[in-house]
């Protein structure tokens, strides 16, 4: 027998003003949905938050039946698998995300240092094309990549980077979580943290010139000027 299992993730929502307090999916018509969940089975997942690494498919790892305490080490793995790239127990795995930095200061700034004068302005890099974006990572991995430090191309703003036999204890963020806002706190910390900022400011300067931002910036479009190291 086959099972199709249905996670809408962040479906709910929150109450909005202009929807009576309601929330957009109360507000919506689902019929679709009202029939899945008359002809199918519903059910509800708890996770405990002590002790586990939050991510996007730390639910899915559940649902599926894996302890996250065990089996969960962050979405990169998973996204590695998907892509088809091959890492072995003690390699770490991030997801690599094409974002647009902007400095506080405004136009005619320039960002010097990741630090609390960086603003998140677009966590994907104003929804960058695939082709632009790996055009791009060869870049990057060209004058960054070792025996270590491997990048690999994914879809659109989304890519991966492998460091083999890396630390995996350095405590990384989603940049969605600090879209429009400073970058400071969200920043790699811990065991680690030290080599992925590197890595990350070397990835600006190259992406902070490279030709495709020029034409980017050229048609109006928001540079792709960094890569985010997290998951």
């Amino acid at each position: 027998m086959k099972y199709v299992i249905v996670h809408a993730g962040g479906m709910a929502d929150h109450p909005q003003a202009e929807l009576n307090g309601r929330t957009p999916l109360q507000a919506a018509a689902t019929p679709h949905l009202d029939q899945l969940a008359q002809i199918g089975e519903l059910g509800q997942l708890v996770i405990p938050r002590e002790g586990i690494r939050h991510g996007g498919g730390l639910l899915g790892a559940a649902i599926l039946g894996y302890d996250p305490k065990k089996y969960y080490q962050g979405p990169g793995p998973l996204e590695a698998a998907s892509l088809g790239v091959a890492v072995t127990e003690h390699d770490v795995v991030y997801r690599c995300t094409m974002v647009t930095l902007r400095p506080e200061g405004g136009k005619g700034a320039e960002i010097k240092k990741l630090g609390p004068h960086v603003i998140m302005d677009d966590a994907t890099a104003g929804l960058i094309e695939t082709e632009e974006a790996r055009e791009l990572l060869e870049a990057i991995n060209e004058q960054l990549g070792s025996e270590t430090i491997q990048f690999f191309p994914g879809a659109g703003h989304r890519h991966l980077m492998v460091w083999v036999n890396g630390k995996p204890r350095a405590l990384c963020n989603d940049p969605q979580s600090v879209l429009g806002q400073s970058i400071a706190d969200a920043l790699p910390t811990g065991d680690g943290a030290d080599i992925l900022r590197k890595l990350m400011e070397a990835a600006h300067v190259i992406m902070r010139d490279h030709p495709v931002n020029d034409e980017r910036m050229a048609e109006g479009k928001k540079p792709a000027n960094c890569v985010w190291l997290w998951g």
